[in-house]
């Protein structure tokens, strides 16, 4: 918004004169400015005031956040190669910070409900805090997640990863790999995993536009620790291999909103006790919201 604002030195019925002419002025943009002004001795100074939002360094710290709340369906929950639940709806919620000079922070929710079997909904809620730092391609993640369960057995997880931004070198063929270590501080598990992932841009090649992926990831692990069982159930230090591979697409449904979809497939040599193969096949989708 900007108005006209007069210096004190001029006289009050003057300044009054001399606003209205500024803003007949103002109206026609290709109409000189009076010369009235200088005439009475006034000078006339225009200044351009802005909103409060703008003027104030919230609107810095406004523009550094980051919020993504979704909502997915899984046909089944799978955990580190193993099956936890049946089909399962996972609720979602993610609010990040950029704090500068390389460092971000995030929180975040995640939810697993089990709609198969209402006498075991195997409900669970896991919260995470993680701060990130990136110089140059590479990306360190301290993390820190919070396993809680309605019925009890909740376990608190340690997490260092490394993530390598391969852009620069492979351009739309950037496949972000990443390695990661995990220390459960109640169970005493540790897990190792790598992995990385493509997104395809399908949509600019084959239409110049950006709003469809064809998106691939692939990871193995190892965990060892009191969180691999036996036949029998009882939990073991030996510890187990696990793999998993996914394939989907997402499209950008509007600039806040997209759609994913895909199919996952995952493998453990560690005893299931929810079935007689470790090897397992399932499909799942989600809608997300941010910005």
């Amino acid at each position: 918004m900007k108005s006209k604002i007069i210096s004190a030195s001029a006289a009050f019925g003057c300044a009054s004169i001399m606003y209205f002419a500024a803003a007949a002025a103002v109206c026609a943009a290709d109409a000189p400015a009076s010369d009235s002004a200088g005439a009475s001795g006034s000078a006339l100074v225009e200044s351009e005031i802005d909103t409060l939002f703008k003027e104030v360094p919230l609107k810095e710290v406004l523009e550094r956040f980051s919020l993504e709340a979704g909502i997915g369906f899984e046909s089944e929950y799978v955990f580190r190669g193993r099956s936890v639940t049946g089909p399962s709806i996972n609720p979602s919620v993610n609010i990040g910070y950029d704090v500068g000079y390389g460092f971000a922070l995030s929180a975040g929710y995640w939810g697993n409900y089990n709609v198969s079997d209402s006498s075991n909904p195997a409900t669970e809620n896991d919260f995470t805090f993680d701060i990130t730092y990136t110089i140059e391609n590479f990306t360190v993640d301290f993390g820190y997640t919070a396993y809680t369960y309605p019925s009890g057995g909740n376990t608190n997880e340690l997490k260092v990863g490394v993530a390598y931004d391969t852009s620069e070198l492979l351009g739309d063929f950037n496949v972000s790999p990443y390695v990661a270590g995990y220390y459960d501080l109640t169970l005493s598990g540790k897990t190792l995993e790598g992995g990385l992932s493509y997104s395809a841009p399908i949509t600019k090649w084959l239409f110049g536009s950006t709003w469809g992926t064809l998106d691939f990831a692939g990871y193995v692990g190892y965990t060892y620790g009191d969180i691999s069982f036996d036949a029998d159930g009882n939990s073991m230090n030996d510890g187990y291999f696990y793999a998993g591979f996914s394939a989907g697409g997402t499209v950008a449904v509007t600039d806040y909103c997209s759609l994913s979809a895909g199919m996952r497939y995952a493998y453990c040599n560690n005893y299931d006790p929810s079935g007689s193969t470790n090897s397992r096949v399932w499909f799942g989708t989600s809608l997300s919201f941010g910005f």
